[in-house]
């Protein structure tokens, strides 16, 4: 079984790239628009991992990760945005995101570090999956 990690980002290209980027690499990947959509889905045991925007419409990314921690959904999160200060950075570590990570982010080290970050979490998935 694949591990399905969710993707929310406002940006249609983003979402699309990285899907893509998953999918050859080995994941199931499901995408959401906002941070609302993703919590409108209730469905969130079965994501092994979160990429999250920093910059999101609605509910941005720091807002997301306290209230999927404050229902205490404990999948694992990471954020990603090209717009994040030194204090955010810290926030969003406090609030239990495992990695933050400053965009562009190059291709192999996403995968690496959401393959990581899998195996870490979850020791019976395969963490064999890279990009070609």
């Amino acid at each position: 079984m694949q591990p399905r990690i969710a993707i929310i980002d406002d940006d249609e290209h983003v979402r699309f790239s990285v899907g893509v980027l998953f999918e050859v690499s080995g994941f199931d990947v499901e995408s959401f628009e906002s941070a609302e959509e993703f919590l409108g889905h209730r469905d969130f045991c079965r994501f092994a991992c979160l990429i999250i925007d920093f910059r999101l419409p609605g509910l941005n990314g720091l807002e997301f990760l306290r209230v999927l921690r404050d229902q205490n959904v404990l999948t694992p999160a990471v954020i990603s945005s090209g717009f994040i200060s030194e204090s955010d950075e810290a926030d969003f570590i406090a609030k239990g995101a495992i990695k933050v990570l400053h965009k562009p982010v190059e291709a192999k080290f996403l995968v690496s570090t959401i393959n990581d970050i899998i195996a870490r979490e979850s020791p019976f998935v395969s963490s064999s999956r890279e990009v070609s």
